[in-house]
């Protein structure tokens, strides 16, 4: 017998397919059905599945509520792609889940390719193949596009060379590189053929995903797939189908480069995707040090991309595959999103990425920490506050709903919300308007909303700690990310990313992992997950810079690292305190020997971190206003 299954969308969103593999099939409200459909209009025990003389059949439960293909039904035999509506769920049957042509990938993304430029591969082959000395034809002349930049002195002048080899060696009839500008506007910064209009982007959409996720994506053809067949840019230049991959320089989303072919007789195939990644990755490294050279402090022309999405998505396994491809689906619509994973896990990037490949991203991208504001406080800072409205409030002050109108609000750590202002966040979610603390007026706000939690909402639920029908309202599409130690082929990769960041931030050359210290990281748990390999490869790059760390360095730092919470201070290199007292020096107290060395140990952090207190807070494992308070109790000067 075939495998059946369901595709599960909601409000137009792919979620995800579940396979058919016990019956009754119960579907409902309630935690107890094999699916839970989290809406207050579904009944709890709303549908079934079963199974009738080897055919499938669907039954309704709920009165008369489940339609199939747009009609109510009370039993209704299902054929393939048969739609079921529940609610705001849309149910497609298939008949043969295992059937390679029904992929629930390309029903949904048509002919959208999405690809990690780390999970491609070819740059590391054409890199092996380059020491041996085997590279030839095409293989030779990507890798040979850094010579082509070399001793180039004007940074348009060597983006413009690097755009015209791409659409050389990948035959594209039209091209530009973009950087990212203020808001959700992009500069153009070199465009082929020369007469094309400097100031719109091939595709705009394609673009904004590329600059927000650091993927390369592909539209294979641009007429069939229902994202791109109304877009008048691509519509303008003719195109049938088109290319964009990021140019990744210090570990940030830099750039992009777009290509568009016009024929309909030769379109970009996945290949070509694989080579312009290659390219994109190889032209970086030379264009970093051209741009670097010319970059003025302060430059509103820099092409690295200052804020709140710093790093791209890296990864080589499956499971974070899955998940930017979810991130890629749900950035085009507008729907709630909530995001589970353990702490630390990276959910504020995942929430950063949909922000900014959303048509959202010209708005603010507004960040609370739910469990960081005290709970007489935290109407205030969600509503704002009139003048008057308590005893502090001089002033009337906009809260962070009404900040966010026209972009994304992202709430971190929902589940440490108190009760009261969950049936607030609620009813403005429901209405679309908010209150000031002490006003009346109601405020319309238009915002989309982004929640994550390292909590299980649905038991918090179920023990009456969490409001149920927030929860229904928030759960519209869901994504969970793992614990880093169920992707460790990622971890170099994050390791590397990070790395490089930090080191373009001091101005220093990044370390340099030996094989035993790739061994190491791969192996290691990472309790801390991934902003524990941030803090790491930051630490290792200040006081490493363009060293390779051995397998037995590695080793050492983790060995500290396993119990969570411990200083990051353990860690730092044995360093010699200038003011040690001499053997027949006369001892002084404890007390005094103590802010010695305290003084020496925080102005040695500062010193290597360029006067960032934040950061020497998080290496000496302090928060950084008792840091701040010990500077100035100490009276150190801190470093320029």
């Amino acid at each position: 017998m075939l495998q059946a299954a369901i595709e599960i969308q909601r409000d137009g969103v792919f979620l995800k397919q579940q396979r058919l593999e016990q019956y009754p099939f119960a579907i409902g409200r309630s935690t107890k059905n094999l699916l839970v459909l989290a809406d207050p209009v579904v009944s709890r025990e709303h549908a079934c599945i079963e199974l009738l003389d080897n055919r499938t059949v669907l039954v309704d439960r709920s009165g008369g509520r489940t339609m199939v293909n747009g009609r109510p039904v009370t039993e209704h035999f299902l054929i393939d792609r048969d739609r079921i509506e529940i609610g705001s769920f849309t149910l497609v049957y298939v008949a043969d889940a295992g059937r390679p042509a029904e992929s629930t990938e390309l029903a949904w993304a048509e002919t959208l390719l999405a690809l990690s430029p780390a999970e491609s591969g070819l740059y590391e082959q054409l890199a092996t193949r380059a020491r041996t000395g085997l590279l030839a034809g095409l293989e030779a002349r990507v890798w040979a596009v850094s010579d082509l930049l070399a001793g180039v002195p004007d940074p348009r002048e060597a983006i413009s060379r690097l755009l015209a080899e791409t659409m050389q060696l990948i035959d594209a009839d039209l091209g530009q590189v973009v950087y990212p500008g203020a808001g959700d506007t992009v500069t153009i910064a070199a465009s082929s053929p020369e007469g094309m209009d400097r100031d719109i982007p091939l595709s705009a959409t394609l673009v904004r995903q590329v600059l927000a996720t650091g993927q390369a994506l592909a539209c294979l053809d641009v007429g069939q797939d229902r994202r791109f067949r109304m877009s008048e840019s691509l519509a303008d230049a003719g195109a049938r189908s088109v290319l964009a991959a990021p140019l990744v320089m210090a570990g940030r989303v830099s750039g992009a480069v777009c290509l568009v072919r016009e024929s309909t007789d030769r379109p970009f195939t996945e290949n070509d995707l694989h080579v312009l990644c290659a390219l994109m990755q190889r032209g970086a490294e030379a264009l970093r040090p051209i741009i670097s050279s010319q970059r003025e402090p302060g430059s509103s022309r820099s092409m690295q991309r200052e804020a709140d999405l710093p790093f791209p998505l890296v990864y080589r396994s499956g499971v974070m595959r899955q998940i930017t491809r979810q991130v890629l689906r749900v950035a085009a619509t507008d729907a709630t999103v909530c995001i589970t994973g353990p702490s630390g896990s990276g959910k504020e990037l995942i929430a950063a990425a949909i922000h900014y490949g959303s048509l959202r991203s010209g708005g603010s991208f507004i960040k609370v920490n739910c469990a960081a504001i005290p709970e007489n406080l935290i109407e205030s800072e969600l509503f704002g506050h009139e003048k008057g409205a308590f005893t502090d409030a001089r002033g009337m002050l906009k809260g962070r709903f009404e900040l966010a109108d026209g972009g994304t609000l992202f709430l971190d750590e929902i589940g440490d919300m108190p009760m009261a202002a969950q049936t607030k966040v609620l009813r403005a979610i429901e209405t679309r308007h908010i209150e000031r603390v002490g006003g009346s007026e109601p405020i319309t706000v238009d915002v989309r909303l982004i929640a994550a939690t390292h909590r299980d909402l649905p038991i918090m639920v179920r023990d009456g700690r969490f409001r149920e029908d927030l929860w229904y309202r928030l759960d519209v599409v869901r994504i969970e990310l793992p614990e880093l130690r169920a992707r460790r082929e990622d971890v170099p990769l994050l390791f590397r990313l990070f790395a490089e960041a930090s080191a373009a931030g001091l101005k220093a050359p990044p370390v340099l992992l030996s094989d035993g210290a790739v061994a190491v990281l791969t192996a290691f748990d990472w309790p801390g997950n991934v902003r524990q390999v941030r803090n790491l490869a930051e630490r290792l790059t200040i006081f490493y810079a363009g060293q390779e760390i051995s397998g037995e360095m590695m080793q050492g730092m983790l060995a500290g690292q396993v119990r969570a919470g411990e200083p990051a201070a353990a860690h730092l290199p044995a360093t010699k305190i200038e003011h040690q007292p001499a053997e027949d020096a006369p001892l002084r107290s404890l007390a005094d020997a103590r802010a010695d060395f305290e003084r020496e140990y925080i102005r040695l952090a500062l010193t290597k971190t360029g006067g960032n207190i934040t950061r020497a807070a998080e290496i000496l494992g302090l928060a950084r206003e008792n840091l701040s308070r010990k500077i100035k109790q100490l009276g150190i000067d801190i470093p320029a």
